[in-house]
């Protein structure tokens, strides 16, 4: 036999075991909390919560959530499944599907509703209350709007300008 021969068994079997099938692992996820007020021309007090995920990159460029629930605010006629639903209308519900990815909606719905919760005490934005009108729930962002049951007072003018009131790093 050849040394050719002897050794293309062993240069194969090397480069065989030196390929690393592994794929990178997607950085933890740095969370970010944005409480905003903006006070109307006829004083009514509104707010916004955005809790945003920040997903990082892959270093091959696949980032963003996984593939399937992707969350995108509602506008329109955009997003969502066909009418009836993809499976003929027999969809599966998010809660209790054995998918790794699925949230549970309603869970991040009432943690979303603490968060601002703890807002709305710790800025004392809303003395008397507050109605929520929408609250989005997606897999990179979730976002609660409404508005303070009180009108604004000229100091809450002062208190709260129009800008973010509250950037918060998780």
């Amino acid at each position: 036999m050849s040394v050719l021969t002897k050794l293309l068994p062993v240069v194969i079997a090397l480069s065989a075991c030196s390929h690393n099938d592994a794929q990178p692992k997607r950085k933890p996820a740095q969370q970010k909390e944005v409480f905003t007020t903006e006070i109307s021309n006829n004083d009514e007090k509104i707010f916004n919560l955005h809790l945003s995920s920040g997903y990082q990159q892959r270093p091959n460029g696949n980032g963003g959530p996984p593939a399937g629930n992707r969350g995108t605010p509602p506008s329109g006629d955009r997003g969502g499944p066909p009418p009836g639903g993809a499976n003929g209308g027999n969809m599966p519900t998010r809660q209790g599907s054995q998918g790794g990815h699925d949230i549970d909606e309603q869970q991040v719905r009432e943690q979303l509703e603490q968060r601002l919760k703890n807002h709305v005490n710790t800025t004392q934005y809303c003395r008397d209350g507050y109605i929520i009108h929408h609250t989005f729930v997606g897999m990179s962002s979730q976002i609660l709007t409404g508005e303070c049951v009180e009108l604004a007072t000229q100091n809450d003018r002062i208190d709260f300008p129009n800008v973010a009131s509250a950037t918060l790093k998780k």
